[in-house]
């Protein structure tokens, strides 16, 4: 419909520029009709004889309201800037809410990637919020017990002899698990120690005396072995790196030149397959190459912390190994029975507990969260666990059942502290065949009573027990041959009784690792 006269181009308006209708049907506004010498319709020339004010309106026209096109807000894609009436008529337009909707595209991606880890953060503390609760119910509930055992010792000093021995054998289950050290010197094996256990072929290292400028052992400084022992306080080293042999002293006029290394612990998540090390896989795209071509069951060395696109990368593509429908990876379509994990985060825990057939896990620098999940993995059967000793497992809270009770039947520990190792291993005791505990010989863990403490887990099942004398930091445990006899002979006769009886073992005078 046009909006404007067609003789002055002019826009319709309700006064001068009002519409009249001719009797042709053409409309014009008032004014130049006003204008016309001759009365005949400027479009077909036919004549009429009323007056332009007795002309009957165009009720359509002057009721229409134009649209001013500039508050569309279009967007002149000639001038780069929001169009104008002119650009409206004269250039290509488009719609400016479309314009901006893409430039605020990627703007609108992060904000919402952002709100989303908002929204994870809050869920997160969500969480937290309920351990905490649950962490202070525990410890209230052994703060109470802790109370009430002091309360039956102390009245018990007066009563019958069977009260008197309830009271005791109640303030002895509460009393130990709390006497936990916090310096992990008193665990260490001292210079003397480890001067009196060092013999030919045990691996050393740089000891607290090493002769300043001393090059030897290379650069930098490098392992060695103890090829002869000169004398009680001497030693003859063969250095990996230089390839010399000198003499070191181990206690000559109170220097001590070397320190000991512990046995490497490597993983050991049994004979299940073929064995693939990651540790040297430094992209995703190699990561996929390994699991497309390579045939293995374990995986081992998953630096997840510093590596850890590679790493979940890598537990993705062989979790999908064992779906029901999968192509491009037939070289092994069963997926991962053993795997070991190095400060895995969330994620990788997630994509390794999403494995139907992991039988076998090993995990460097666990935390308590990850041990509660790992609880719920129901095909396990070997399970591996460390934490450093400045990063204890606050496990106030018991562990959960397992997902599947009586699947788990080898277990090595070495967490602090105790009270959460033997957490643990209560759980698994009614399947645990083999236990391996990294305890020192003396004092072990702060613990005035080991052997008694695993008795009261109620293994069932148990037919070896082996005490590591070193952690998977390459840290040593203190021992010497007469407190490990002593700690041995006593394990020995906390377990008499047990059906099966198992084998002890220590994993330095047994050379078990």
């Amino acid at each position: 419909m046009k909006m404007e006269c067609h003789v002055c181009l002019e826009p319709f308006d309700s006064t001068e520029r009002r519409p009249k209708v001719l009797p042709c049907g053409h409309s014009f506004c008032f004014r130049c009709l006003q204008g016309l010498e001759i009365r005949k319709c400027p479009l077909d020339n036919k004549r009429f004889q009323s007056l332009p004010s007795n002309l009957p309106d165009n009720y359509s026209l002057i009721q229409f309201k134009p649209v001013d096109t500039t508050s569309l807000q279009f967007w002149c894609q000639s001038c780069q800037k929001t169009a104008t009436q002119e650009c409206v008529e004269n250039h290509s337009v488009c719609s400016l809410k479309k314009v901006r909707a893409e430039e605020a595209g990627q703007l609108l991606e992060a904000l919402q990637r952002d709100q989303a880890a908002v929204d994870e953060a809050f869920g997160t503390l969500e969480d937290l919020r309920g351990q905490l609760e649950a962490l202070h119910g525990e410890l209230e509930k052994k703060r109470v017990g802790l109370v009430a055992a002091e309360w039956r010792l102390q009245t018990g000093q007066g009563a019958d002899e069977a009260a008197w021995e309830s009271a005791k054998q109640d303030a002895a289950q509460a009393a130990p698990l709390w006497q936990e050290r916090s310096n992990r010197e008193d665990r260490e094996m001292t210079v003397e120690e480890m001067a009196a256990v060092m013999v030919a072929g045990s691996r050393v290292a740089r000891g607290r005396d090493w002769p300043e400028g001393a090059k030897a052992d290379g650069t930098p400084p490098g392992p060695g072995t103890v090829v002869a022992k000169v004398s009680s306080t001497q030693v003859s080293v063969k250095w990996d790196r230089t390839g010399q042999t000198h003499s070191c002293s181990m206690g000559n006029n109170g220097k001590y030149h070397l320190r000991l290394l512990p046995p490497v612990m490597v993983p050991y998540l049994e004979t299940l397959g073929g064995t693939y090390d990651m540790a040297s896989v430094s992209s995703s795209k190699e990561a996929g190459e390994v699991v497309r071509k390579q045939s293995f069951e374990q995986a081992v060395g998953l630096q997840c912390t510093a590596s850890p696109t590679v790493s979940l990368t890598v537990l993705q593509l062989c979790a999908a190994r064992t779906a029901p429908v999968y192509s491009g990876y037939s070289t092994n379509d069963r997926g991962l029975r053993g795997l070991h994990l190095v400060s895995p985060q969330q994620q990788h825990l997630e994509a390794a507990l999403a494995m139907p057939r992991l039988q076998a896990l090993s995990i460097t620098n666990v935390t308590s969260p990850q041990l509660q999940q790992v609880m719920q993995l129901a095909s396990l059967q070997r399970l591996e666990v460390h934490c450093p000793f400045d990063a204890p497992l606050t496990m106030f809270a018991p562990l959960a059942t397992p997902a599947r009770p009586g699947s788990l039947r080898w277990l090595r520990c070495g967490v602090h502290p105790l009270v959460a190792a033997l957490d643990l291993v209560r759980a698994h005791a009614d399947s645990l065949e083999e236990l391996q505990l990294v305890a020192a010989s003396t004092e072990p863990y702060g613990c005035p009573d080991l052997a008694r403490q695993l008795r009261s887990c109620g293994l069932k099942k148990l037919k070896r027990l082996a005490l590591l004398r070193h952690d998977a930091y390459d840290g040593a445990c203190r021992h010497d041959k007469e407190s490990c006899s002593a700690q041995m002979k006593h394990l020995c006769e906390v377990f008499a009784e047990s059906n099966p009886r198992p084998v002890m073992l220590c994993g330095a005078c047994d050379r078990v690792v």
